[in-house]
């Protein structure tokens, strides 16, 4: 049987570890969003220097 102390520490272990994977992930999916965008950006640019 896990002492209390040693519960109490693995959970407060497993929420900083979600806390931080989500805060990556949010991050992760920002640049994504962020880059998808610029590239659209870009080719719109692109299509209108060559029909201006």
């Amino acid at each position: 049987m896990p002492r209390y102390s040693d519960i109490t520490e693995m959970s407060r272990y497993t929420t900083w570890l979600m806390r931080v994977h989500g805060t990556l992930f949010f991050s992760f999916l920002a640049l994504l969003c962020f880059w998808i965008i610029s590239k659209l950006i870009l080719k719109f640019y692109a299509i209108r220097e060559q029909h201006a």
